[in-house]
């Protein structure tokens, strides 16, 4: 290497231990820059306080339409009456707390036209309580739909605002309207009552994961069966259309198809359901309001589950521990099972002989063995019960079955003398062979 090469690394390698020094010791600090960010250096082009936005109106392709605080609520002045989403009319207004665009795209831009802020797509006017006034305008979206072109009208800037702002400009007045039907936890649910077809059922929580049906008959309800195919799906109903034009007469809630209500506690109003429309909905609307609105068609399916899917299937089946006595006839012979309980010891009889518990149990379940397989409605028994009881329980309480001819393959169940259910024959004739 020649002497002027070793000169020329000497002086390199001189200044490099001088910065180095010179940076630890403090002399020299590295510059600090920062990656501009349109956002964060835009200024804001309104800000307001939480409260002081009182009203804004809206026009887009849905109409015109505004909204004016009643007190902590607020309410549409065009339609008093409806009901509305009050956090998405919060949200709409809280983007004009502090309105920063991305980026200023033209000051005073003398032609409004490239931008869709001629004749802008949607605008909104806000009044604030100290009385001033301020409109926006709403142009086109930018290629790639990144933001749309903005403005404060009067004023030809033009900004470059973010979707999120713009997009609720967009929404129709169904966007604010409420939609969910019915807003509590399924949790704090504690009656249910349904129609179909004419017939009436009512279902109550004793406790919490427990049913019981109360009508049309007294049935346990399984709570995992009950919630999973009606309860949930009941209370994820939905408001997808409007129809503040109908009246009920037009839409058949004058005599409803279905009925639902559902009540966590206080009375609540009733949920009629009408006839179905080209569009693939149910018109509906509360009892005891006018308004009427469409659900979506399968989102009704839970109202056809049997309740059979959910409700207790056999006849009758008590707990064996709270039984004292079955006495009846099978096919005209008389027949008795009893269970004597005297302190600690329990004895079983069958027919007024002393039993083993084995076979006492075994009859028992024999006897309990006949599932429901659908409801009665208006079928009648023929001629005498085939097999008849009384079940005693240790509380006093006695509970009637009886078993019907109905047809060839199926029998009519009474209980308690009212014909409510159907069962397949064959366990019919189970009971019978081992009786």
């Amino acid at each position: 290497m020649s002497k002027k090469n070793n000169l020329i690394a000497g002086i390199i390698l001189i200044c490099l231990i001088g910065i180095y020094v010179a940076l630890k010791s403090g002399i020299l600090e590295p510059e600090i820059v920062d990656i501009p960010n349109d956002y964060e250096l835009s200024e804001a082009i309104f800000e307001s306080e939480k409260d002081d936005i009182i009203e804004m109106q809206i026009t887009n392709s849905d109409g015109s339409f505004s909204f004016k605080k009643d007190g902590e609520d607020w309410i549409c002045q065009e339609k008093p009456e409806i009901e509305l989403e009050q956090g998405n009319i919060n949200s709409l207004s809280w983007d004009y707390i502090t309105l920063k665009p991305n980026k200023t795209i033209e000051e005073q831009a003398a032609n409004l036209e490239p931008y869709g802020l001629q004749q802008p797509q949607a605008s909104i006017h806000l009044i604030l309580k100290n009385h001033s006034e301020i409109t926006f305008l709403l142009g086109n979206q930018v290629e790639g739909g990144g933001g749309y072109y903005f403005m404060e009208a009067g004023k030809n800037t033009v900004y470059l605002m973010g979707s999120l702002e713009c997009n609720n400009l967009l929404h129709p007045l169904s966007y604010y309207r409420k939609s969910m039907l019915f807003s509590f936890a399924e949790e704090s649910v504690k009656n249910v009552f349904y129609q179909v077809g004419g017939i009436s059922y009512k279902i109550k929580k004793i406790q919490q994961q427990q049913w019981k049906m109360t009508e049309p008959y007294e049935r346990e309800v399984y709570a995992l069966s009950f919630s999973e195919q009606f309860l949930t799906p009941a209370l994820q109903l939905t408001i997808t259309e409007f129809y503040d034009e109908l009246t009920a007469d037009k839409c058949g809630l004058n005599q409803p198809t279905y009925q639902l209500q559902i009540s966590a506690g206080d009375e609540s109003d009733v949920l009629l359901i009408g006839d179905e429309n080209e569009s693939g909905h149910y018109y509906a609307k509360w009892k005891n309001k006018e308004q009427i609105f469409g659900i979506q068609k399968d989102s009704l399916a839970f109202l056809e589950v049997s309740p059979l899917n959910f409700m207790q299937s056999y006849v009758y089946l008590p707990q064996i521990n709270t039984v004292e006595s079955f006495i009846g006839t099978i096919q005209g012979k008389e027949f008795s099972m009893l269970i004597e309980r005297i302190d600690e010891e329990t004895n079983y009889y069958f027919n007024g002989e002393k039993v083993e518990s084995e076979l006492w149990k075994e009859k028992f379940q024999i006897l309990l063995t006949a599932e429901i397989i659908d409801f009665a409605n208006e079928a009648k028994a023929n001629g005498e019960p085939i097999i008849s009881y009384t079940a005693k329980l240790t509380d006093g309480t006695e509970t009637k079955i009886a078993f019907y001819p109905l047809d060839e393959r199926n029998y009519a169940v009474a209980y308690n003398d009212d014909i409510c259910f159907i069962v397949n024959k064959n366990s019919v004739d189970t009971i019978i062979e081992n009786f």
